[in-house]
C-alpha cells in the first residue's frame, strides 16, 4: 500500500505544474461527463480510535439522518456528511498552525522551535495522504497535492506544513473552485490537510467518487488556441472538468480554464465557448 502511495504521490507533485491535458482534443472518441458522489467512509469510531488519540465523541445526526456532528469538546470534533462526502476532523494543535509568521499570538510563539522539522514537505504530503486513506476510509487514488506550504519557511524542515489536495479524473484536473452557483452542493472539491511533526491535527474537505453519466464527443471540444484568443490571455488555457449543477445532479463538465489576474480563473465551456459565471469571489476558499 504505501509503495502505491509513493508512486501516487511521485505523480502528485508532478501534478503542482499545469496539465497540458489539451492532446487529443478534436479527435475521434468521447469525453466522459461524470456525476460527483459522495464517498462511504469509515466508521466514525474508527476515526476517533485510529487518528483522534482515541477520544470519545458523542456523535448527534441530523433531522434527515445525513449529517453525524459532535461538540467541540477540548478541542475534538468530528463531522461526517453522507450526502455531500464533507468531513472535519480536528483536534488540538500539537504545533501552531501558521504560515510564516505575519501574525502569532504569544500562546503560539511560546510553543515555537529553533529545532528543525521531521518531514520534508514531500514526506508531510505523503503523511496526509495516509491520514485519508487509512484513519478517514478516502479512495484517494484520484487525488494529487493542489498546494503544500511549510508553514516555517526560513526552516530546512518545518515543524508545520499545510497541505491541500484536489482530484484528477482521465489525466483531467477537477475546478476546486466553483464555475457556477450549485446552491444544493456549496462545498469546493478540495481536501485541507494540516501536518505536525506529530501527524495529522486537522483534516478537512470533500470525499468524493466519480461516475460516468454522459459523454460529448472530442470533436466538439474547441481548440486551445480559439479560447487563449478569446480570453487574450498570454497564459495557456487548460482544459479541466468543472463541477455544475445538472438535472439537480452535480456533474463535471470539460472546461477552458485560464488563470490569471494573480491566479484568479476565467472559465469557458469547452463545448461553446461561454466564459462561465466566476464565483471565486462570492464563495470561501477551502
Amino acid at each position: 500500500m504505501k509503495q502505491r502511495l509513493r508512486i501516487a504521490l511521485a505523480f502528485a507533485v508532478a501534478c503542482t505544474m499545469l496539465f497540458t491535458a489539451s492532446a487529443g482534443y478534436g479527435e475521434g472518441g468521447s469525453i466522459p461527463l461524470y456525476e460527483v458522489l459522495p464517498q462511504k467512509l469509515n466508521d466514525p469510531g474508527y476515526i476517533m480510535e485510529r487518528g483522534m488519540g482515541g477520544v470519545k465523541l458523542e456523535m448527534t445526526p441530523s433531522e434527515d439522518g445525513t449529517v453525524l456532528g459532535s461538540g467541540y469538546i477540548e478541542g475534538y470534533q468530528l463531522t461526517l456528511d453522507s450526502q455531500t462526502g464533507w468531513f472535519d476532523c480536528d483536534q488540538p494543535d500539537t504545533y501552531p498552525h501558521i504560515v510564516g509568521y505575519e501574525w502569532i499570538s504569544p500562546a503560539q510563539e511560546a510553543q515555537l522551535t529553533s529545532e528543525p522539522g521531521l518531514y520534508t514537505p514531500e514526506e508531510a504530503a505523503e503523511i496526509g495522504l495516509q491520514f485519508l486513506h487509512d484513519v478517514i476510509g478516502m479512495d484517494t487514488s484520484r487525488l494529487y497535492v493542489l498546494e503544500i506550504v511549510a508553514g516555517e519557511a526560513d526552516k530546512e524542515r518545518s515543524c508545520v506544513h499545510r497541505i491541500e489536495y484536489a482530484y484528477r479524473v482521465d489525466d483531467m484536473r477537477v475546478g476546486w473552485w466553483w464555475a457556477d452557483k450549485v446552491s444544493n452542493f456549496p462545498m469546493t472539491l478540495s481536501i485541507l490537510v494540516w501536518v505536525t511533526d506529530s501527524g495529522v491535527d486537522d483534516a478537512h474537505g470533500r470525499a468524493v467518487s466519480f461516475a460516468p453519466c454522459a459523454e460529448v464527443a472530442r470533436a466538439d471540444i474547441l481548440a486551445q488556441d480559439a479560447i487563449a484568443e478569446l480570453a487574450q490571455s498570454s497564459t495557456p488555457p487548460e482544459l479541466m472538468y468543472l463541477p455544475i449543477e445538472q438535472d439537480e445532479k452535480e456533474v463535471l463538465r470539460p472546461a477552458w480554464v485560464v488563470l490569471v489576474d494573480m491566479g484568479t480563473p476565467h472559465e469557458y465551456d469547452a463545448l461553446t465557448g461561454e466564459e462561465l459565471l466566476n464565483s471565486w469571489d462570492e464563495l470561501p476558499l477551502p
